[in-house]
C-alpha cells in the first residue's frame, strides 16, 4: 500500500531554564516565546545591520530566514504558494496562566523540521541570548538562564559538563502502522486547532475527519516540497484518502478555545482561536491512522508556529 511518510528530518528540543525573577506565564506562551526567539536570532546572524532583510546581498546564506522566516521561490507541486513554510513549532508550557517564582524552571520545547547539523548550533545560542534578554513586555521583563537543553527523539542532553553544546544530527523519523488493521482512534488537540476556508475558522459542528486529513496532507506535501524529497509526494492517493474519511464514524468533545495576542510588528492586540478538546474516531484505516500519526508531529492548521495545532492520538485495534 502507499502509505504517507516523511522524507525530512524531525528533532524535539526541550530547553529547561531557572528565571530570575518573578513571572506570571500568559495563558499561552507561545508567540512570546516566538517573538523574543527570532529578535534573538536575528541579532546574531545579521552582518549588514539593515532594519529589514528585503533586498539583503547576503540573505540566501543567513542563518535568520533560513531557520525563522524563509524566502525563496514559493513554488509548490508547480503551483504557488502565499509563503513558504516556517521550519519550526514552538511547543510552549501547557494552556493557563500561571505565578513562577525567581528559581522556578520554565521549560518548553522548539520542533525543527529539515534543519541541517550545522545550523543546530545557531537555534541553540537564540535560545541563550533571548532568555538572557528577557522574556515577557516592558517593564516586566524577566531574565532566564538555561540549564539544559534535551534532544527529546534520543533523551540526550546537547550541553557537556562545561556547558557546551553538543553536535548531533537530526534525523527522519519512521512512521509505525498495523497495516492489516482498523483502529479506533482517540484524537487530543492540546492547543487550538485552527482550520480556515477563505479566511473565515470552521468551528465544532462543521469540523469533520475529510477537513483534517485535507490539512494535515495539505501541510506534510508543503513542507516535503521544501523541506524534504518532493519525488515521495508524487504518488500519493490523496482523493482515494479524503474517500476513506467521509466514510470515518466519529464523536466529538471538541470546544472553541478563544485567545488573544499581542503583535509587535502590527503594534496591535489580535485576537485568534481554534478547537481543543477530544474527538473519537472509529474503525479507522490504516492509511488514516498513518496520516493522523504524521500530523502529531508536525502539527495542523493555521498559527503553528506558536504551536496550534498541537494534536495526540491514541488507537485501539
Amino acid at each position: 500500500m502507499n502509505y504517507p511518510k516523511l522524507s525530512f528530518s524531525v528533532a524535539t528540543y526541550q530547553v529547561k531554564s531557572i528565571l530570575q525573577d518573578d513571572f506570571t506565564l500568559p495563558d499561552y506562551a507561545g508567540s512570546m516565546l516566538r517573538g523574543v526567539y527570532g529578535n534573538s536570532l536575528r541579532r546574531i546572524s545579521c552582518m549588514t545591520g539593515q532594519k529589514k532583510c528585503d533586498n539583503c546581498s547576503i540573505i540566501t546564506t543567513c542563518p535568520y530566514p533560513e531557520l525563522f522566516d524563509p524566502v525563496g521561490d514559493m513554488t509548490h507541486i508547480g503551483r504557488n504558494v502565499k509563503s513558504i513554510p516556517a521550519p519550526y513549532v514552538i511547543q510552549a508550557p501547557d494552556w493557563g496562566s500561571k505565578e513562577l517564582k525567581k528559581g522556578d524552571e520554565l521549560s518548553f520545547n522548539i520542533r525543527m523540521f529539515g534543519v541541517s547539523a550545522h545550523r543546530v548550533p545557531f537555534v541553540f545560542q537564540a535560545w541563550r541570548q533571548a532568555l538572557y534578554h528577557g522574556i515577557g513586555r516592558k517593564p516586566n521583563r524577566v531574565s532566564a538562564t538555561i540549564s539544559n537543553i534535551y534532544h527529546l527523539e534520543t533523551g540526550q542532553n546537547l550541553f557537556d559538563d562545561d556547558g557546551n553544546f553538543i553536535q548531533h544530527t537530526p534525523s527522519i523519523p519512521k512512521i509505525d502502522i498495523d497495516n492489516h488493521h482498523t483502529s479506533n482512534i482517540t484524537i487530543e488537540f492540546e492547543t487550538p486547532y485552527r482550520s480556515q476556508i477563505q479566511g473565515n475558522p470552521i468551528f465544532v459542528d462543521d469540523i469533520t475527519p475529510r477537513r483534517l486529513i485535507t490539512d494535515i496532507v495539505r501541510r506534510v506535501s508543503l513542507l516535503t516540497n521544501f523541506y524534504g524529497d518532493s519525488s515521495d509526494i508524487e504518488n500519493w492517493q490523496v482523493d482515494t484518502w479524503l474517500t476513506m474519511s467521509d466514510t470515518i464514524k466519529n464523536t466529538k468533545e471538541l470546544y472553541w478555545q478563544d485567545w488573544k495576542r499581542y503583535s509587535n510588528r502590527q503594534r496591535r492586540s489580535m485576537r485568534l482561536g481554534g478547537l481543543m478538546g477530544k474527538w473519537y474516531w472509529e474503525d479507522v484505516p490504516a492509511e488514516i491512522v498513518a496520516i493522523l500519526k504524521i500530523g502529531s508531529i508536525i502539527h495542523v492548521g493555521k498559527q503553528t508556529v506558536f504551536g496550534f495545532g498541537h494534536m495526540k492520538d491514541s488507537c485501539t485495534s
